[in-house]
């Protein structure tokens, strides 16, 4: 059984970019968690609809088995249904150029920051 319905399914055809935009993403799979199954399945799906993704798997040393969508960022929710359309803004986010000067200035900042953000579904202001 698919773990996307129609209307995701046609969500991530229309997010498609051109196969020569390749999207590189990384799943990453810690050893012991039962969810690991769930997010093999979204990765082979999404990669059978939307083939420009490029989904390298790495097993990871620890925390919640996830999308890494950049060094420092991991999406760590299944990305169906209300979930599918902030991880397709993010995918297509990872591809933006920032001007130079705000990278820089990004680049330049030296505090260790390490966020997790969680977001139920039944919550309605999430």
């Amino acid at each position: 059984m698919s773990l996307f319905n129609t209307t995701d399914t046609d969500r991530i055809k229309e997010w498609t970019p051109p196969p020569e935009d390749r999207v590189a993403l990384t799943l990453s799979l810690p050893e012991a968690s039962e969810e690991n199954t769930l997010f093999e399945q979204a990765a082979h799906e999404l990669q059978h609809l939307a083939p420009a993704l490029a989904i390298t798997r790495q097993a990871a040393e620890k925390g919640l088995p996830g999308f890494d969508l950049a060094p420092n960022i991991r999406f760590s929710a299944l990305p169906a249904q209300k979930e599918l359309p902030p991880f397709l803004e993010a995918l297509s986010r990872e591809k933006e150029n920032l001007p130079e000067t705000v990278r820089s200035a990004l680049d330049s900042l030296d505090i260790p920051v390490h966020l997790t953000l969680y977001i139920a579904l039944a919550c309605p202001h999430c």
